[in-house]
């Protein structure tokens, strides 16, 4: 739902008034002793803070999840799972561990996980 900037903050203003108001008025109709009617006051306008303050809580702007970008504009990495994805059997890409090695060029990418005994197979990319 969109909201503006401000209408969370009017609608605090509006929960704080009332009570602030609603504070004043019983404390001016209700039958009490000063000591009582300062304390059902400060009582009413800290529980108007407590209700202002969550209602911007709860108002509070939150972050759209970010979408996928467009198939033209697909991330190569993305891309290059989706072709191994499509090379192998309906179910085989699922059952087999995943290893993304990244480095910069001449860093022992390869050399590792050839020499890490799992019996590698390499779906995407070329080994050199």
């Amino acid at each position: 739902m969109a909201r503006s900037k401000s209408t969370r903050w009017y609608a605090a203003l509006v929960v704080l008034l009332a009570f602030i108001l609603l504070a004043w008025l019983l404390g001016a109709v209700l039958t009490l002793t000063d000591g009582e009617r300062v304390a059902l006051r400060v009582g009413l306008v800290v529980l108007g803070l407590i209700a202002a303050g969550t209602l911007l809580w709860f108002l509070r702007p939150v972050d759209e999840p970010m979408t996928a970008p467009a198939a033209s504009g697909r991330d190569e990495a993305l891309a290059t799972v989706a072709a191994a994805r499509a090379r192998l059997p309906r179910g085989a890409f699922d059952a087999k561990p995943i290893v993304l090695v990244l480095g910069s060029q001449g860093s022992c990418k390869t050399t590792v996980v050839l020499r890490s005994g799992m019996d590698p197979q390499l779906l995407a990319g070329d080994a050199r």
